[in-house]
């Protein structure tokens, strides 16, 4: 990196661990450079929150990509599928930013794994996730054992 690309007012004031290519405007973020950005600049709770938002959003992305009706039958296959994915293909994929040449489901349960650190979901977890925004069609456990 050239020393014309960023004041030197700017760099004075920032301490040496910050990465240089974080400090240039219009600055392309990858995964790292969030975490970190994130592991400097917020409290725990709201590094916390951030991470459960992420993970939602990822749940809610693979449900929507199955084929059940019931809330409690989708958040049943995404734990399974999900638990599959853990034990078979994250070892592989782990390291990756993103799947571009997978299907969407693939793709969703690499991205639901980054955001929730590796670490497997229980359908229930799962279903309530599912019906944080969808209050009326919640995961009753004593009249909805269909399956």
């Amino acid at each position: 990196m050239d020393g014309a690309s960023v004041p030197r007012e700017v760099t004075a004031a920032v301490p040496r661990s910050v990465p240089p290519h974080l400090l240039i405007p219009g600055t392309v973020l990858s995964r790292t450079d969030v975490e970190y950005l994130e592991s400097a600049l917020l409290l725990p709770w709201e590094r916390r929150l951030r991470r459960l938002e992420r993970r939602d959003a990822a749940v809610r992305l693979v449900a929507a990509s199955l084929p059940a009706a019931r809330q409690t039958r989708v958040a049943q296959q995404l734990a399974e599928v999900y638990t599959r994915y853990l034990s078979t293909g994250w070892r592989f994929e782990s390291s990756l930013a993103e799947l571009s040449d997978r299907s969407a489901l693939r793709r969703g349960l690499h991205a639901l794994a980054v955001a929730n650190g590796g670490r497997p979901l229980g359908w229930r977890q799962i279903c309530r996730i599912l019906t944080e925004e969808n209050v009326t069609n919640g995961c009753g456990d004593d009249n909805d054992r269909r399956g």
